[in-house]
């Protein structure tokens, strides 16, 4: 069973803070919210992932699922995501807690001075090689939280200074636990509203809680410049730099760090969006990345190995959504290389690509549908794994409040290991409640 560790108070607080009895306690600078508030019913033919498929269960799931943009004058709150709770009715698997989210809150301590709370908690596989069933899940959890000190903020020279402590746990991988002490400073140019470039540097301490994963320990810096501008149409931001890392045991290693994040929006109706970055990294450090792209089209949603390893990480996803009169479409493909220093014979690497869109075939019912495909390579053995997921649902709005929708989920991976091959049909049935607004 996934136990309930805490998910991070800031992420419950932000779904508290979307209730109205709160929000209009509050004098806010933003109103924008959603909350839903589902009770499905859902089934599958292979929970388990086996091969041959069998045998099956139902769930029970209430689940909860919210995007929030929320401010005040002394705080400022964002988040999405959703927690679910599935319930096994034929005690097949055992029951399990289930979030996917980001959220954080920037609360200003005096003129220049913010202490943020953030928290990312993701679904992730224990056994990185096996498939996402029921028993090869495990519940991540990433939490940040320290001071931030704006100095000059208005004007064109500015600085700024911060520390962070970050908490990683993993339900079952010990090698995911640790905690982080980090500082960072840096110098800023503003060139206008819309511009500005800074230099700084940052060093990190990383201790793993487990004593076997003793070996992981490390220290690392991080220089680097940045770049960032804005315009009508278009958002850009540029980061290069240098990376060292001194492991407690083992030798050195550095890289070259060099990130991209380009946004192109017309009118609303055409979105395209590039990320792409070359680093040294591991998972703990990718998922607080999710904290940055909250309320950003094409979030990341992949697959992480979770553990204490370090990998260099190159990986270029472009993106393009497409909204129409009845509906959107979005194309997402992505590529991603993971290098481990000290692990090569796990390095691996994936390609596909992901297509979602919707049409509204009478003013209260929608059909959405989405195809995804994800293409594997393992040094370990020459593995190579293809992922096939297919979703399509019919989705009817009773009333302002209410609405259902009912639909099916095809999975579907092919290898040469045979063994590995695993096919999975969910079909399932929610109806919601929502109170955004």
């Amino acid at each position: 069973m996934l136990k309930i560790r805490t998910i991070g108070i800031v992420s419950l607080a932000v779904v508290v803070l979307t209730s109205p009895s709160v929000l209009l306690a509050q004098d806010t600078t933003e109103t924008g919210y959603q909350l839903d508030l589902e009770l499905g019913l859902l089934h599958s033919d292979n929970p388990l992932g086996n091969n041959p498929s069998g045998p099956s269960d139902s769930f029970l799931v209430p689940r909860a699922q919210f995007d929030v943009q929320r401010g005040g004058s002394r705080w400022q709150a964002r988040g999405s995501g959703h927690m679910e709770y599935r319930m096994s009715m034929e005690d097949v698997v055992e029951d399990e807690f289930r979030a996917n989210l980001a959220a954080a809150v920037d609360w200003t301590l005096l003129p220049g001075l913010e202490w943020t709370f953030q928290n990312v908690a993701s679904v992730e596989p224990i056994d990185f090689l096996g498939t996402d069933s029921s028993d090869n899940l495990q519940q991540t959890n990433v939490l940040m939280t320290g001071p931030a000190w704006q100095i000059r903020p208005m004007s064109v020279w500015g600085g700024v200074v911060d520390a962070r402590y970050t908490h990683s746990h993993a339900e079952e991988s010990k090698a995911f636990d640790s905690d982080r002490f980090s500082a960072s400073g840096r110098l800023l140019r503003r060139f206008d509203a819309n511009r500005q470039a800074s230099v700084g540097a940052e060093v990190t301490d990383v201790q793993f809680r487990d004593a076997e994963f003793a070996d992981a320990d490390h220290q690392r810096l991080d220089l680097l410049a940045r770049y960032g501008t804005r315009a009508a149409l278009t958002e850009l931001e540029l980061a290069v730099g240098h990376t060292w890392i001194d492991p407690d045991q083992g030798a050195n290693i550095s890289a070259l760090l060099a990130r991209m994040q380009l946004t192109w929006n017309r009118d609303g109706i055409h979105s395209l969006h590039l990320l792409a970055q070359h680093e040294l990294s591991d998972t703990t450090r990718q998922l607080t990345s999710e904290i940055d792209r909250i309320g950003r089209h094409f979030a990341g949603d992949s697959r992480l190995p979770i553990g204490a390893g370090i990998y260099r990480l190159s990986s270029i996803e472009p993106g393009w959504r497409y909204r129409y009169p009845r509906g959107e479409l979005s194309v997402r493909p992505f590529y991603r290389d993971f290098d481990f220093e000290f692990t090569p014979d796990v390095d691996f690497d994936e390609f596909g690509v992901a297509l979602r869109g919707s049409l509204r075939i009478r003013p209260r019912t929608t059909l959405l549908a989405s195809i995804g495909a994800d293409r594997r390579r393992f040094e370990l053995d020459q593995r190579r794994d293809t992922d096939l997921l297919s979703t399509l649902f019919l989705a009817h709005r009773f009333a302002p409040r209410w609405s259902g929708r009912v639909g099916a989920v095809r999975f579907q991976r092919d290898s040469n290991i045979p063994a590995a091959d695993s096919r999975e049909l969910v079909v399932s049935a929610y109806l919601t409640f929502h109170a955004g607004r």
